[in-house]
């Protein structure tokens, strides 16, 4: 219908049986034509509110039917291709005559009706809202879920939300490093099910995803590998530093050696540590650490000085002076001021400890006491405070004597275990991962350590044979052979030192290193030793000791 303006600015209309429209008077509309309204412009309409009304609800009615239809479109061209779906309202082809084939129009398809959002992403479209570089199904979730509420509070004792932030992000971007993190959730996630008495149905699954995804990480990292490009790029270092990671924490030697040369191979064709972000490095020296600590041998790769140096409370820990500004706004605890106490000279066997370990000890206090106070004060930790401990590692692990030995040599009574011991209080009492093999190895390294020396420091330090047993105690739990080893002898030594309640022994051990434990561990261990002690003290002859003899050397055993 065509619109004629005269210059009386009246509507000429058609002749038509229908009334002349004086601009009171509006159309009705016709069933099935409902894309406009009519509106008349040039009559005075401000008095008709009802009219001003139905005019917005009209445009926002339409307004909104044209988003919904747009984000429909959009969820529908996430659809693949199908032969039913026509593409053209017909199609010629040409045939080898120069005739034309006419093809007709499909059949009805009633997949091309509008659907329900949630009807179009559940039908086999693509997630619009899915960021994982692979896809997931209900079990990597679950793993990678387990990741980041257990494995990364374990891994960095401060920033666990920022640190969970950094990992997920990079895992989002990179296959291979999503596999690594899938491969170390459910890896832990199979040791806490075996470890807790889960069905073994569940923890084997655990298992077997944990290889399929350690497999798939080593597929794509070697994918990368083939690129000169994305070898040397920090995703890539990253993946290698996290595979290195999963071996040490499971204890895998021979796979160990291999990959950390080749972890320090990448760094050096990238152009050396400094090349690498500050996070990077704070991987890399996690790993690095690590592996230094499962073999009790220096680290292979050297420290960074612009590394440690991008360590805010690095200079007040392990370079304390007395002009040093790091005085905090409360007082500190007793329980916390008390540790590392007894390594001083007031103790007589103090004087037997090497100066290397005494400067150690002395750092390692601090850094204890720091971490026991950012646990209780939070706003006290920095935001580089979780590489202390690996620094502290590194450095204690590269001051190793080169003649260090863990053989029955009874040269040195105190400074081999005295050494051995900080390794795994960080492994087992910071870190918490007694339940996986790294400390498992740990352990019966420290018993292999200790066992021969037991006598001489019953005479000479037994406070610090208790200590060092109720280390042992508390790293070996689950692990039925050393753990029985560690109560019985702990049992004896608490009833040599005339301790006779928790209390007592709590204090002792305070003046060490040792904190009440998660769960009331503290509390279950000295009730184990009380138990035990009595029982034997009921059988026992009294003598304290049986002697016997195994693998060539002698071997004291308790009672």
């Amino acid at each position: 219908m065509h619109f004629d303006e005269t210059p009386e600015g009246k509507f000429s209309m058609p002749e038509t049986s229908t009334p002349i429209d004086d601009g009171t008077r509006r159309p009705i509309p016709q069933p099935g034509n409902r894309g406009f309204m009519f509106v008349n412009t040039k009559a005075d309409v401000s008095p008709y509110a009802s009219m001003r009304r139905e005019i917005r609800s009209f445009v926002a009615k339409k307004a909104d039917q044209r988003r919904k239809k747009e984000a429909i479109d959009r969820l529908k061209s996430y659809q693949p291709f199908s032969a039913r779906t026509p593409q053209r309202e017909e199609k010629e082809i040409e045939n080898v005559h120069p005739k034309k084939t006419q093809i007709p129009h499909p059949p009805y398809d009633n997949s091309m009706l509008p659907v329900r959002a949630s009807a179009v992403i559940s039908q086999n479209h693509a997630d619009p809202f899915h960021a994982y570089p692979v896809p997931m199904s209900n079990a990597m979730h679950v793993y990678f879920r387990h990741y980041r509420l257990y494995v990364i509070p374990k891994s960095y004792p401060f920033n666990v939300d920022r640190m969970n932030t950094w990992w997920t992000d990079r895992s989002l971007v990179s296959p291979a490093l999503l596999h690594t993190k899938l491969c170390i959730g459910a890896g832990h996630k199979a040791a806490l099910e075996s470890r807790n008495g889960v069905s073994s149905v569940a923890s084997q699954k655990s298992l077997r995803d944990c290889i399929k995804s350690r497999t798939n990480a080593i597929r794509a990292l070697n994918d990368l590998l083939q690129d000169p490009v994305t070898a040397v790029a920090e995703s890539t270092v990253l993946t290698v530093g996290s595979i290195v990671t999963i071996e040490t924490i499971n204890a895998e030697f021979a796979a160990l050696q291999t990959h950390m040369k080749g972890l320090a191979t990448l760094i050096e064709l990238a152009g050396g540590l400094d090349a690498f972000e500050y996070m990077t490095l704070s991987s890399v020296y996690h790993a690095v650490s690590g592996y230094a600590a499962l073999h009790n041998k220096p680290p292979i790769i050297p420290m960074s000085a612009k590394f440690r140096s991008e360590v805010l409370h690095e200079p007040a820990i392990f370079h304390p002076r007395p002009d040093d500004d790091y005085a905090i706004g409360f007082v500190i605890p007793p329980y916390v001021a008390t540790l590392g106490s007894r390594f001083t000279t007031s103790s007589p066997w103090y004087t037997e400890v090497s100066p290397a370990l005494k400067d150690f000890l002395t750092i390692f206090t601090r850094l204890i006491q720091h971490f026991e106070l950012g646990k209780a004060y939070p706003e006290i930790v920095g935001p580089t405070d979780n590489d202390l401990f690996p620094i502290f590692q590194h450095d204690f692990l590269s001051a190793i004597p080169a003649n260090n030995s863990t053989s029955h040599k009874m040269n040195d009574y105190i400074n081999p275990p005295l050494r051995y011991s900080i390794i795994v209080y960080l492994w087992a009492c910071v870190s918490h991962l007694q339940s996986l093999p790294i400390v498992r190895h740990m352990v019966e390294t420290f018993k292999h350590i200790l066992a021969p020396r037991v006598p001489y420091l019953l005479v000479a330090a037994p406070d610090l044979l208790l200590w060092m047993l109720v280390l042992g105690v508390l790293a070996s739990k689950g692990n039925k052979n050393t753990y029985s080893w560690f109560i019985l002898h702990s049992a004896h030594v608490a009833r040599h030192l005339g301790l006779s309640d928790r209390n007592q022994a709590r204090r002792l051990l305070g003046e060490f290193f040792y904190t009440d434990q998660p769960g009331d561990l503290g509390e279950e261990l000295w009730i184990e030793v009380v138990v035990a002690s009595s029982a034997r003290i009921c059988n026992s002859d009294g003598s304290g000791f049986d002697v016997q003899y195994s693998k060539g050397h002698e071997v004291t055993e308790p009672f």
